[in-house]
């Protein structure tokens, strides 16, 4: 991804592809036509535009993605554990 710095009205809009693929690698969260993150493959520029470009680039919203659903996936187990204790009379 790349920042962008000035000049968003500059970039084409965000594609329903970029959209989605922003959304899913964990960069952003927004519907707006003209976010401050952009594809860099995907973002055109029809004017002076300055970006920034994060040296981890991508590495960093995975990594977040699958903490977010190994912890889900913990505090499942831990509710089903403790569902089954109570079940059999077990106090916590």
């Amino acid at each position: 991804w790349v920042g962008v710095l000035g000049g968003a009205s500059k970039l084409t809009g965000v594609k329903k592809l970029e959209g989605r693929k922003i959304k899913e690698f964990g960069y952003i969260e927004t519907e707006e036509a003209q976010p401050l993150i952009r594809l860099a493959c995907m973002a055109r520029a029809t004017g002076a535009v300055s970006i920034v470009i994060p040296p981890w680039n991508g590495v960093f919203g995975k990594y977040l993605k699958e903490q977010e659903a190994a912890d889900t996936q913990t505090d499942t187990l831990a509710d089903e554990a403790s569902e089954t204790l109570s079940h059999n009379g077990v106090a916590n």
